[in-house]
């Protein structure tokens, strides 16, 4: 009998017509990752398979409980080589609950027959937490930004368990994603966006375009995510975003553009950014705080004067400045430098205040210290007069974290990734937001007249002083000459007295010798 059942199991069993068994593991599904769709309610699933989905589009089922994931929906599968990946996926879920928790599972078919079967192995099932409603003000929203961060960075896995400690909205990656998503056919992005999935795949990842990702003209960028109000793949020619998250209207730039784009997609970029600054001023009301993340900074203290942001003539800088200036923005994100810096309130590589209660101009950031492993920029010993403070220690890989509590307040922090030591924080505190204007930064000042109006500072004359104030600086005037003089009446004095008295000892030396 024992015989009987060992030679059914060994040469029956394998040749009886049952259906197979799933042709693809757990592991095949790499790069799983969140985005956010047109609204905070709607939220992307992409991710990468070795083969494509055989009969039948991509399907994601979810649920509010691991065990009763009863609704599904179908997405799209697009052919696109990236390493072992030949084929991506995206699926759109729409009209989920404001606040709640989430499950989700990608359903997984048989490549032989229609069977549908799913995988409950661990690690399988993923969550999200969908974010609070528009009109809930009373919870703070936390977003966790870094840029630069590729497969040497070593702060991956701080990151990742920063992103399982705390409450995090979305994570914002502020463009050179991987270093580079193309490089290696693909393999360095795809084993890059492996080692974030337990991150990504349970928080929003918004990125940002940057030089890295422009090197293939965007490919593999455009094709692995999936950016709001954008279609899948998104357009190479109109990478720029915006969106509404809480009480911030988060702006995405492509600053690749002003550096070595043509005139019509530089034009095309800043009318769609006028647009949306006039749409999000009106709007202020309920979204008052607005920031800007673009790769590219405006501002940098570093040593090498070939950085654009360095240069008197930056071309990112003569291109944004005046737009997010008279836009209103009141932050400004980059990377692209590897290291970190924090401007004061500044505009025209003027200092508009030494504080940051009620800026009347933009502040920068610059977040890339997690590219210390590529490279340092280092920051000049005398650093810029309108910089606040600055790190390029190349043992600190560095993170920021970006907390909107209210309408008003706003808490920004830099840490090292690999201690959560606090490097830097700042307070940004509004009680009124709108376009920044010249009547707010010189009110006792008037405009002179001249042709035309110009976004610029020139043309401000200062305002007549009072007769007090006239009469004290001429005094103090007339009081420094004469002082002045007579110092230098003095000087002369001692210097002929001193020369005369040596004439004197040196004849009278000489005729003692003589005599």
């Amino acid at each position: 009998m024992f015989s009987f059942i060992v030679f059914m199991f060994l040469f029956v069993y394998p040749c009886m017509p049952f259906p197979r068994k799933v042709s693809w593991e757990f592991s095949d599904l790499t790069a799983v990752h969140l985005s956010f769709g047109n609204q905070t309610n709607e939220l992307c699933i992409l991710w990468g398979t070795s083969y494509p989905i055989a009969n039948s589009p991509p399907r994601v089922r979810y649920g509010l409980t691991a065990e009763n994931m009863n609704e599904t929906v179908t997405g799209k599968t697009i052919p696109f080589r990236a390493g072992k990946v030949t084929h991506l996926h995206r699926i759109v879920i729409s009209n989920l609950h404001y606040g709640m928790k989430y499950y989700y599972q990608i359903i997984k078919f048989n490549t032989t027959t229609t069977t549908t079967t799913t995988s409950l192995e661990s690690g399988s099932i993923f969550n999200f937490q969908t974010h609070q409603s528009p009109t809930n003000y009373n919870n703070p929203n936390s977003f966790l930004v870094f840029a630069d961060l590729g497969t040497l960075s070593k702060s991956t896995p701080y990151l990742i368990q920063e992103s399982l400690n705390n409450v995090y909205t979305s994570v914002m990656h502020i463009g050179d994603i991987a270093y580079d998503l193309a490089s290696d056919q693909g393999q360095v992005g795809e084993r890059f966006l492996s080692s974030l999935q337990n991150m990504i795949s349970r928080l929003p990842y918004l990125t940002v375009p940057g030089d890295h990702e422009s090197f293939d003209g965007y490919e593999h960028y455009r094709h692995w995510f999936s950016m709001p109000k954008q279609g899948w793949p998104m357009a190479a020619e109109k990478l720029w975003y915006s969106m509404d998250i809480g009480l911030v209207h988060f702006i995405v730039l492509v600053t690749e553009d002003f550096i070595s784009g043509s005139p019509s997609r530089i034009k095309n970029q800043l009318n769609w950014l006028n647009r949306d600054l006039k749409a999000a001023n009106l709007n202020r009301s309920r979204v008052p705080w607005i920031v800007v993340l673009a790769h590219r900074p405006l501002y940098c203290s570093v040593q090498s004067w070939s950085e654009d942001c360095a240069r008197d003539d930056s071309k990112v800088r003569q291109n944004l400045e005046d737009v997010i200036f008279t836009g209103g923005v009141d932050l400004v994100i980059s990377g692209h430098e590897h290291n970190y810096e924090r401007t004061l309130p500044v505009y025209k590589k003027r200092v508009l205040a030494y504080h940051y209660k009620n800026a009347p101009g933009p502040v920068h950031l610059i977040v890339g210290a997690c590219g210390y492993p590529y490279i340092v920029d280092r920051i000049k010993r005398t650093r810029e007069y309108w910089s606040a403070f600055s790190d390029s220690d190349r043992r600190k890989e560095m993170f920021g974290r970006l907390h909107v509590y209210n309408k008003s307040h706003i808490y920004w922090e830099m840490l090292r990734a690999d201690t959560n030591q606090v490097v830097d924080k700042m307070w940004l505190v509004k009680n009124k937001h709108g376009p920044f204007t010249f009547s707010e930064l010189f009110p006792q000042k008037q405009r002179a007249r001249v042709s035309g109006y110009t976004n610029t500072l020139q043309g401000y004359l200062p305002a007549a002083h009072s007769k007090a104030t006239i009469i004290y600086i001429y005094l103090f005037c007339l009081f420094s000459t004469f002082t002045f003089i007579y110092l230098m009446k003095k000087r002369l004095y001692n210097f002929y007295r001193n020369l005369t008295n040596q004439i004197m000892y040196t004849l009278i030396h000489y005729l003692t010798v003589i005599h």
